[in-house]
């Protein structure tokens, strides 16, 4: 399917992720804007850091983009990417290191799509700045 055939199914959809820094919402990662030059969520240096967006309903997703901070390239360095459908049942994993470099955008794209409710993010260390994600669903 083209991309221009693709939506982006996060924009507004409900977050849960660990408690940012004031200012630096989780809601600002899926409002549709990447938020330059810096970060729309921004995570304390902590822990178990996660993202997680509700798309409120099961879609079959093409592309999942990680968009984070353009400085800090490393900053995900170590992530688990989860796709889950309505159950919570784990549809497609994927690692930061699955890429062998450190990037700024981290784009999964499906030849065939995977159904999914929910996207996550993890970071067992660090912090995290994400700009945007965004769920591309046909």
């Amino acid at each position: 399917m083209p991309m221009r055939d693709y939506v982006n199914v996060a924009i507004g959809k409900p977050v849960t992720a660990t408690p940012g820094y004031t200012g630096y919402s989780a809601e600002l990662a899926v409002d549709g804007i990447i938020h330059l030059p810096y970060v729309g969520y921004l995570s304390r240096e902590q822990s178990n850091n996660f993202f997680e967006v509700d798309l409120q309903d099961e879609y079959a997703v093409y592309e999942v983009r990680f968009i984070q901070r353009i400085s800090d390239a490393t900053k995900l360095d170590g992530a688990i990417f989860t796709l889950k459908n309505g159950q919570g049942e784990q549809m497609k994993q994927f690692l930061q290191s699955d890429w062998g470099e450190s990037l700024v955008d981290y784009v999964r794209s499906f030849s065939l799509p995977v159904t999914a409710r929910y996207v996550r993010v993890d970071l067992p260390t660090g912090s995290m700045h994400l700009r945007e994600l965004e769920v591309y669903a046909g």
